[in-house]
């Protein structure tokens, strides 16, 4: 159960970090 909830808390920081490189790249396009 430990790891299963690792994995979750794993997958979520991975999502959020996409998230925030999509906005940072997005932001970077729109300045230029």
């Amino acid at each position: 159960m430990k790891k299963f909830l690792d994995f979750i808390g794993g997958q979520i920081a991975l999502a959020y970090l996409v998230v925030f490189f999509i906005l940072v790249i997005s932001m970077i396009a729109l300045a230029f």
